[in-house]
């Protein structure tokens, strides 16, 4: 259903439909940005950025403050370890299955601003400039309430972008039987002396049939002694 409010700082009206921000509030005034939800400046974000607030608020009432994130992976994965008190949430890509969804580290894009809420919500304030220089490997804790990076502090799961391919074997030669060049001309000679055979019954010369008969028996005779 769309709604027409009259934002409480400057007066102006705008419209929002509040079948998209179910769950997640209402929207900041586009012309001063004030929240009339939270009678407060908003954030700037949009209805998915609250919703990520929320599941850090139930996340945080479940499992207790947010001690560290760790960065695992880059794109396409986007391997994230939430580590809170008594459990830690995974979010990426490598399960299967997500524990919190489309979030990232290190990458411009949605991913980043969804994870900038998520964070600022349970305590790891992060500009968009902060978050977009993670990298794989990387382990975000609090040092009296200021973000600190580690950087290095784990290992990376990403594979290597162009993995190397397995080397093929060479192929073991296969050893082919020695052709004689004497038996090599036999052969030859022995399908001369079929054609001739061949010749001879086309022109009805039984010599030169019996001659060209005489050496095929000969030829398959020998090679049968071999």
């Amino acid at each position: 259903m769309t709604l027409i409010t009259t934002c409480l700082h400057c007066g102006s009206q705008f419209q929002w439909d509040e079948t998209f921000w179910k769950e997640g509030g209402m929207p900041d005034c586009p012309a001063c940005g004030f929240n009339n939800m939270t009678g407060q400046p908003g954030r700037g974000e949009g209805p998915v950025e609250y919703r990520y607030r929320k599941m850090a608020r139930e996340l945080a009432q479940q499992y207790g403050p947010l001690r560290s994130v760790e960065y695992l992976s880059h794109f396409p994965n986007f391997e994230i370890n939430f580590v809170f008190d008594t459990h830690t949430l995974y979010s990426g890509r490598r399960r299967g299955q997500y524990d919190i969804h489309f979030l990232s580290l290190g990458y411009i894009g949605e991913g980043p601003r969804y994870a900038r809420a998520f964070l600022d919500e349970l305590g790891f304030s992060m500009t968009a400039k902060e978050i977009d220089a993670i990298q794989p490997g990387d382990v975000i804790q609090l040092d009296a309430g200021k973000v600190v990076v580690h950087h290095n502090a784990v290992s990376p799961t990403q594979p290597p972008a162009n993995p190397p391919r397995p080397q093929a074997q060479n192929p073991v030669p296969v050893p082919q039987p020695a052709v004689s060049t004497t038996d090599g001309a036999l052969a030859l000679a022995a399908v001369g002396a079929f054609l001739v055979l061949m010749l001879a019954v086309f022109l009805k010369n039984w010599w030169l049939g019996i001659a060209g008969a005489g050496y095929l028996f000969w030829f398959v005779v020998f090679h049968s002694k071999k």
